[in-house]
């Protein structure tokens, strides 16, 4: 990847090994966009591991620091998805001075 000068703009460019601008496999006669570029990343089986979660969550608190609050503000991903649910669980931790755990 490098950003160079395309018609008066600064535009960042994937390139091939070789030295040509890859171009999108979705639109063909495009340039391939980063966004593509690193869902090729992600699905090569060798790079996936890279892209792993660390398992921290939103405060930057470390697994396992409840700050004092045993497991009380954990929720499942599917939980979760319930906004008004994590909603209500978020106000209640910080209240609590701790963070909601998505397990």
């Amino acid at each position: 990847m490098r950003v160079i000068e395309e018609g008066g703009e600064y535009v960042a460019r994937v390139f091939s090994s070789d030295g040509n601008v890859k171009m999108s496999r979705k639109k063909g006669t495009d340039p391939m966009p980063l966004s593509e570029y690193v869902e090729s990343l992600k699905a090569d089986s060798d790079l996936a591991p890279l892209f792993q979660g660390t398992g921290v969550s939103g405060s930057g608190a470390r697994n396992g620091a409840h700050n004092g609050s045993p497991a009380g503000f954990r929720m499942t991903q599917e939980q979760a998805a319930d906004f008004p649910a994590w909603e209500k669980m978020s106000r209640e931790a910080k209240a609590a001075g701790t963070v909601v755990e998505i397990v």
